[in-house]
């Protein structure tokens, strides 16, 4: 475009001048209109035919086609080689070459890179642009942040089971997504149950933020409930944890007592600090289990009888709600032990099968004294005190990896030998054809649960009520 307009200016201005002044030689006259003419070619494309070397030039026209190609070239990418590839990156990275940021964990200092911390935790994403991070007064361990900050290295890696309850803690405080659902999927494997699951809802009392986890870990107890709970880890527990495991509907034992011992005992070795307790742990109690001698006991003010745990239960009569537990207690313990040959009987009483409470695991260990057969719908209801069942937790203690060898769970009883079933249901019988009686030897039961008891008399069979009762 500019020798385009050279061109104009020479035609316009330029060569009329030069002719007017005649002050020129033939020779450079002669050389201004050669200029003059190849000026002029531009617009015919007869100068580039001169100047270019290729075919187009023959049709003595240019056709710009060299320009095209050098278009197209210009288009094309060109290879540029980088000897600092990703995968050489990625090798500073895990050799710790050049790392921008200190972590303080415990007495130990980390050198780590920003970018790794920030993409895999949310606690790190608030601290961009900080060089130094202490953890030192968080619950992250040395073990675990050595543990994660591999991990996040790294694509997989081996979660060791005796730390993972402390990378857990830390994966929960750093918010670690990924891997705390890596955490949650080993613990659900099959080597946590029983005494690995309560050990795991032990190390956890002072974790308030994980009870969660406790509570999906106390199903996991269930042959070693007795062996876990006569220990002196249990009495550690929390609140919360305590009634996760008395809640349970897999504890394995032979009578409803065996539990409520339990109870007692931890409300009482921290007491009166745990006083304010005890209406959460008598709610986690199965009444309806427990034997009636054990209950007309309570009701006739008999506890200074039960055991060592005089103020515990003194102080659980106080309570309001403890005289009706007691007495729907005593009724529905009745009927547990008077319709267990024959269930179909309370499909006429919706009301009284809805409040009959789901049993636990029952079941008879060979090695204790006062255990008897049992069916899994009714328990041991006989009277037991509380020195048989110290004499008894001793026996567990000493025998606390063989926990599983010594214990029976029934079949139902329509399942067993005939005379196996009837040995089993003698014990759940009931046991007097006069049940009217029973109201007076159940210390004024309620107005509410006389009726019901006289409505479900006619399906009551005789049987030897007195040795539940004394």
């Amino acid at each position: 475009m500019k020798l385009k307009q050279s061109y104009a200016d020479y035609l316009n201005n330029l060569w009329p001048q030069l002719e007017k002044t005649g002050s020129w030689d033939k020779s450079e006259l002669r050389s201004c209109k050669k200029l003059g003419r190849n000026f002029r070619c531009i617009e015919t494309g007869k100068f580039m035919r001169k100047c270019c070397n290729i075919e187009c030039s023959v049709a003595k026209k240019c056709t710009r086609r060299c320009l095209e190609v050098k278009w197209k070239k210009q288009k094309e990418s060109v290879t540029i080689k980088n000897s600092t590839t990703l995968e050489s990156i990625v090798q500073l990275i895990l050799k710790g070459i050049e790392p921008d940021t200190v972590v303080l964990v415990a007495d130990r200092q980390y050198s780590c890179h920003a970018f790794v911390l920030t993409m895999n935790s949310a606690y790190f994403k608030k601290l961009i642009g900080h060089t130094s991070i202490d953890l030192r007064q968080t619950l992250v361990t040395t073990n675990a942040f050595d543990f994660i900050y591999g991990w996040m290295l790294l694509s997989a890696k081996e979660i060791p089971r005796r730390e993972l309850l402390d990378i857990l803690r830390s994966v929960y405080f750093l918010e670690i997504p990924s891997l705390i659902h890596a955490c949650l999927e080993a613990l659900n494997g099959n080597e946590f149950r029983e005494i690995e699951a309560f050990y795991i809802i032990y190390s956890l009392r002072n974790s308030t933020d994980l009870l969660d986890i406790s509570q999906a870990m106390t199903p996991r107890i269930s042959k070693s409930a007795l062996t876990v709970m006569c220990s002196q880890q249990f009495l550690q527990l929390t609140i919360d944890q305590m009634c996760f495991i008395l809640q349970s509907n897999f504890l394995t034992v032979n009578t409803e007592c065996e539990i409520l011992f339990c109870a007692l005992h931890w409300l009482d070795v921290d007491w009166p600090s745990r006083s304010s307790h005890l209406p959460d742990v008598f709610k986690c109690i199965r009444f309806t289990f427990l034997s009636p001698k054990l209950l007309s006991q309570l009701i006739n003010s008999g506890y200074a009888n039960i055991g060592r745990f005089r103020r515990v239960l003194a102080a659980f009569f106080k309570w309001p709600p403890s005289r009706q537990l007691i007495e729907d207690g005593i009724f529905y313990s009745s009927i547990v032990i008077s319709l267990n040959c024959n269930r179909s009987s309370l499909e006429q009483f919706a009301d009284v099968r809805k409040q009959l409470l789901i049993p636990r695991r029952w079941m008879q260990d060979v090695r204790c004294s006062y255990h008897r057969p049992v069916t899994r719908q009714c328990p041991n209801m006989y009277y037991i005190t509380y020195s048989e069942f110290v004499q008894y937790s001793r026996q567990l203690r000493e025998t606390m990896d063989n926990y599983e060898v010594f214990i029976d769970h029934p079949e139902e009883i329509k399942g067993k030998p005939k005379d196996r079933a009837l040995s089993d249901s003698r014990q759940c019988e009931p046991s007097t054809s006069n049940y009217i009686i029973c109201d007076q030897l159940f210390c004024r039961a309620s107005a509410e649960n006389e009726q019901k008891f006289i409505s479900l008399s006619k399906y009551f069979t005789p049987s030897k009520f007195w040795d539940l009762m004394f």
